[in-house]
């Protein structure tokens, strides 16, 4: 994670359905791979010691028509759905794994929110979902 600690990031339905999709297209490409995303290693791979052919962890990349912080846009934007669907903001700080400022940072145990922090997640996914699927 960004902060550099462990993170239990609570997922919603929809979440658990996409990774359960990725995992069953992964085992049909990559049988026995040990990655959500796996990828082959190519000649073009970075100096290690993977082999053509290798399973790999699917590698970073950026898009040369894309700004440089699209990753990081993406954060801004579910933010900002979350400020939009009224997410209390100290659980919207925890669902991105930022920490909360002041005294509420200290008292604050994001595990004894984990009921909480699902729902709100349940609440993004619903309406993440409803904003991809509008009609323009």
């Amino acid at each position: 994670m960004k902060s550099g600690r462990s993170f239990d990031l609570p997922l919603s339905a929809y979440m658990i359905s996409t990774i359960e999709r990725a995992l069953a297209v992964g085992e049909v490409l990559y049988p026995k791979a040990q990655f959500l995303f796996p990828t082959r290693a190519t000649k073009d791979q970075p100096k290690s010691r993977i082999r053509k052919g290798d399973v790999i962890a699917t590698q970073v990349w950026r898009e040369k028509s894309l700004p440089s912080e699209t990753g990081h846009l993406l954060r801004h934007t579910y933010r900002t759905i979350a400020q939009r669907e009224q997410i209390d903001k100290i659980e919207a700080r925890l669902l991105l794994d930022h920490t909360v400022p002041g005294i509420d940072g200290v008292y604050i145990h994001e595990k004894a929110l984990f009921d909480r922090l699902l729902a709100a997640q349940e609440k993004m996914s619903a309406a993440i979902s409803a904003l991809l699927n509008r009609q323009l």
